[in-house]
């Protein structure tokens, strides 16, 4: 082939689209393009990648030896003469892989007809960046096909994750419960359950530090956690809570990760809600027309060993206590400023007595004032009333 025709081949080289997205077939097919294009005896492809090491040569095998000296010597050479291997071929030698996740070599090994010209010094290089190029459409392949694994299994994980939640509230006479979760993210460490207990109600709201996947792992121990402590202890938040620490503290301790836990109990007969709370934060009751937060009356779960105090709340028609997670009061407008506690006291206090539209109404107060900002922390919001109980 003449130096014009290696030229013309080059150029079609240049502008040709590769669909190869192996990168074993892009070392190949550069070890055949190199020893046609420099007229080389022999033309070797190595480099180390994240798959291992891949080398090709055409049109014979290479030995270990010249593979290592290649390697070797690639950085920084891009075209310069060597006597590669230790043989007494003439070579030209081009090093890639500065900002690629590979790094390797190319190289023309003793030309078939006379010495290597100027030209073949280019040609060496232009297939060496050609190499690279190709290299790292195959790494973007690859992380793109990583990507979309990772998204399908969080929205897998997800689909679980919200399948462990109530979709239903409960009713009873005088009584109803209702709860919801929005998750920032495909999956979150926020939860809430329903549990009934012959005449009782038991909500939990809880909070795992930390988003995505691995809080996720921890809300599904709490789940599991909360109902085995409701079906062997009954309608006993404190209880309940403590049976809770003592299934999680392990994961916790070794996640280095704390959880909030938020348990209320209702007892249809009486109108009384006995509630207990780990750290969690914010929970609030309506009674009489006015809002109130309660402080959570122990650390959370992760924090250490702490004494698990009951709060009884009297209910009367009309009263709600809204058990929150902090992704309510925290979640900004796009100026920074924060939902906040005293906002969410004054959307509590205007609430419709049942549960259903009230938490509705809480997520819709949140999404108004979000005003387009992103959803930073999961928020999840169960409420209990007594709207028809007589005294």
């Amino acid at each position: 082939m003449s130096d014009t025709g290696r030229l013309l081949a080059v150029c079609d080289l240049l502008v040709e689209s590769s669909a190869r997205l192996d990168a074993a077939e892009v070392a190949k097919a550069g070890a055949e393009q190199l020893a046609r294009l420099t007229r080389a005896d022999l033309a070797v492809v190595a480099f180390d990648g994240p798959q291992g090491r891949i080398v090709k040569s055409y049109p014979r095998p290479v030995s270990s030896a010249v593979v290592e000296d290649l390697l070797d010597r690639a950085p920084g050479m891009n075209g310069e003469r060597h006597l590669v291997g230790g043989t007494r071929e003439e070579a030209r030698l081009a090093g890639f892989g500065e900002g690629c996740a590979h790094t390797g070599a190319v190289a023309a090994i003793g030309s078939v007809d006379g010495a290597f010209s100027l030209l073949d010094d280019w040609l060496v290089s232009v297939v060496g960046r050609r190499i690279e190029a190709q290299l790292e459409l195959v790494e973007l392949h690859h992380r793109r096909l990583a990507d979309a694994e990772i998204l399908r299994d969080a929205a897998i994980a997800g689909e679980m994750q919200r399948a462990l939640l109530p979709a239903w509230n409960i009713e009873l006479a005088g009584s109803a419960v209702d709860g919801g979760l929005r998750p920032a993210r495909h999956v979150g460490g926020d939860l809430y359950d329903l549990q009934q207990v012959e005449h009782d109600v038991v909500a939990i709201v809880a909070d795992v530090s930390g988003k995505g996947a691995p809080a996720s792992l921890l809300t599904a121990a709490v789940h599991s956690a909360f109902g085995h402590a409701v079906a062997s202890l009954g309608a006993a938040p404190a209880a309940i809570i403590e049976r809770i620490a003592g299934e999680t503290q392990a994961l916790l301790d070794r996640t280095g990760r704390i959880l909030t836990a938020a348990v209320a109990a209702t007892d249809v007969s009486s109108g009384i809600i006995r509630f207990a709370s780990a750290g969690h934060h914010p929970v609030v009751h309506r009674s009489g027309g006015a809002a109130r937060l309660i402080r959570p009356p122990a650390p959370p779960l992760g924090a250490g060993a702490f004494a698990m105090d009951e709060v009884v709340i009297s209910m009367t028609p009309g009263d709600l206590l809204v058990l929150g997670s902090d992704g309510i009061v925290d979640q900004r407008r796009p100026d920074g400023t924060a939902f906040g506690i005293e906002r969410l006291l004054g959307v509590v206090t205007g609430l419709p007595a049942a549960p259903g539209p009230s938490v509705a109404a809480i997520f819709a107060s949140v999404h108004e004032f979000a005003n387009g900002a992103p959803q930073d922390d999961d928020q999840t919001c169960v409420v209990m009333s007594a709207s028809e109980l007589s005294a």
